[in-house]
């Protein structure tokens, strides 16, 4: 995918000024899933919570193997390593597993409609043929906002929200959204709003 340039606001299509963005995507599997495993290991604190528990148990099976005597039975100091390699591989897995199972999900009710967006100055609303009534979200209720490269993730809580697909927008482009966001979002304790980038490379917008 090209990179989206930053055409200024009043030139957006050349022809026609855009005060909103609408976008309109397939159910695709994969973005949804990115969208599941990036607030997992992006926006949760389970992650940090394994990697300490990992660096415990690293330390202990260190400091057990420092500590072992020739005469000592290895049987302590393999079962010691072998806790600590089968957490480091199961803790992901579980996580991975547990994203996967909200995908199978979700795959059932959502793969025959059409996600539709549609963001403007007062809130962004979804709306899907294949689900009852509209997700309707004042600006007040965004957290934050976390662009990537081919993505903007919506957040209202840790793990709640909407995504719009970048190459899926019709109306208006990222630029509009980005300043419909700097204008419209509360701001935090610093005075600013928290739109966040990621994997992209950009200074911060505001």
């Amino acid at each position: 995918m090209s990179e989206i340039k930053e055409t200024p606001l009043e030139k957006v299509d050349n022809t026609k000024i855009y005060d909103h963005v609408l976008s309109k995507s397939e159910y695709r599997r994969k973005d949804h899933k990115r969208f599941y495993l990036f607030h997992t290991f992006f926006r949760s604190s389970t992650p940090l919570l394994v990697l300490i528990l990992m660096g415990f148990m690293i330390f202990y099976a260190i400091r057990t193997t420092l500590r072992m005597q020739e005469t000592d039975s290895y049987s302590t100091l393999i079962m010691v390593w072998t806790l600590t390699a089968a957490t480091a591989m199961m803790v992901p897995f579980l996580m991975i597993g547990q994203v996967n199972s909200v995908i199978k999900k979700e795959t059932q009710e959502l793969r025959e409609g059409i996600d539709t967006i549609e963001v403007n100055k007062v809130k962004i609303v979804r709306s899907n043929p294949a689900i009852k009534g509209k997700v309707v979200i004042s600006w007040y209720q965004v957290e934050n906002i976390c662009e990537t490269k081919n993505y903007i993730f919506i957040y209202t809580g840790p793990k709640q929200g909407i995504f719009i697909v970048k190459k899926d927008i019709s109306e208006g482009n990222v630029v509009t959204f980005r300043e419909l966001a700097k204008k419209n979002m509360r701001k935090n304790k610093k005075g600013k709003v928290d739109y966040h980038y990621y994997f992209v490379s950009k200074k911060k917008p505001f």
